[in-house]
């Protein structure tokens, strides 16, 4: 018998007997073919009888893509032991709605064929899903001891990712990477499915090869302990490329280790994963600071200058995805301030003005004064500025002081200052 390309045969039947005279019977499906059988109980043949083959022998083909079910819903099967050779086959499965081993009498003897990389794993389902073998090679005899009477035997190709992507972002209150699973197989896995994310710091595995036991069980154990910074899964709805995307956000810049896995359902009853891929990401450092470059404010007719003083709402902000520094080089008096205002470290004559510079945080971290401000050159501590998704990330900047100019002198006094600023990262 055989199941041409893309065609579908499915027999359900009460009999006893899927094949029953003595000569042999060679199933072949071919490539993207379906052959699903179906053993039911019936009021014609109430027997629950349920065999492959009478006597002869029993052999079956298995190309690209194939698909084979055999459902019993009377006993387990029985009857000759079939011969399965697979060639790159979709999932050959065997299952049982009475909760009884599907294999009764008889003993699978499978025989891979292809070598064309993926793996290949044989799972069962007792008191959940198990696996029997991680990737089958040559040939393998599952009897119904084997799988411990499970319900359920599958030999299926586990879904793998070919083409995964992370990629680095940064700009103005930005710093992600975006992550996103392009191609994988099988290409029929949707809805239902689902994609396993981990973001790391440091590397989850040793050694050079990804695709060991060792490495893989070392990735799926990994915890924040370990360097994983953040685990998700990702539900698929509808198309893998689309919903598969996943950004994470506010990352410092650095070298993370992006890990992702596909959980395909392409199997009824199964949930098979692919192995974890792995793509290195260096999100880069970005430097960003506004800030203003003139402080300006109106003497008061008090003698103390606070920050209601001044004439606008002045704030320095870090828009980068690393923590910087702002050190005060230099002050310089623009040319529209008031000529007759004199810069003095302590105010002994009318018209002098002796001021501190202020950088006031929004948290209850330390605030920065730097003083007394005087023209020229200026050193003292830095303005420290968290990465732009931190609190601190910005700051006030006042003047607060005092000044020695009354309403006889010609007061109030507009008064504005340059400030020249040097930036770096912050260590």
């Amino acid at each position: 018998m055989t199941v041409g390309k893309n065609a579908l045969v499915d027999i359900s039947t009460s009999k006893q007997y899927l094949s029953y005279d003595g000569t042999s019977f060679n199933l072949n499906v071919q490539e993207k073919g379906q052959f699903k059988y179906r053993a039911i109980s019936g009021t014609n043949h109430v027997t629950q009888i349920a065999a492959l083959k009478l006597t002869g022998t029993l052999n079956m083909d298995f190309a690209e893509d194939a698909i084979g079910r055999f459902t019993t819903e009377k006993n387990g099967f029985s009857g000759q032991d079939p011969t399965i050779s697979v060639t790159s086959p979709n999932y050959i499965l065997f299952d049982a709605t009475s909760g009884k081993s599907p294999l009764g009498s008889i003993a699978l003897n499978l025989t891979r064929k292809d070598s064309d990389g993926y793996r290949y794993p044989i799972n069962y389902l007792k008191s959940g899903q198990k696996e029997l073998t991680a990737n089958m090679t040559g040939n393998r005899s599952i009897t119904a001891s084997t799988i411990n009477s499970g319900e359920s035997v599958v030999y299926a190709r586990a879904p793998q990712i070919t083409n995964f992507s992370a990629v680095p972002t940064v700009g103005d209150d930005l710093s992600q990477i975006t992550a996103q699973v392009k191609q994988w197989t099988p290409e029929n896995l949707a809805a239902g499915s689902k994609i396993n994310y981990k973001l790391a710091t440091t590397k989850l595995y040793s050694g050079n090869n990804i695709s060991t036991s060792t490495a893989q069980t070392s990735i799926n154990n990994a915890s924040s302990a370990n360097g994983v910074r953040d685990s998700r899964n990702v539900a698929i709805t509808t198309d893998i490329g689309k919903d598969s995307i996943n950004q994470y956000n506010d990352l410092p810049a650095q070298t993370y280790y992006v890990y992702s896995r596909l959980e395909g359902n392409h199997v009824p009853g199964y949930t098979l994963s692919s192995l974890w891929v792995e793509q290195m990401v260096v999100v880069p450092t970005y430097l960003k600071v506004s800030l203003p470059d003139t402080l300006a404010f109106v003497t008061p007719k008090a003698g103390e200058i606070t920050k209601e003083n001044h004439l606008a709402n002045y704030v320095v902000s870090n828009h980068g995805n690393v923590p910087v520094k702002l050190n005060l080089k230099s002050l310089t008096v623009n040319p529209d301030s008031a000529q007759d205002v004199a810069l003095v470290a302590k105010c002994q004559k009318k018209k002098q003005v002796h001021l501190k510079l202020v950088a006031e945080y929004p948290s209850t971290t330390g605030d920065v004064m730097w003083g007394p401000i005087m023209v020229g050159s200026i050193t003292g501590p830095p303005i420290g500025l968290d990465a732009y998704w931190n609190s601190d990330h910005e700051a006030s900047l006042y003047f607060n002081g005092e000044h020695s100019v009354s309403v006889l002198d010609g007061g109030p006094y507009h008064v504005n200052y340059k400030l020249a600023v040097a930036i770096s990262q912050a260590s």
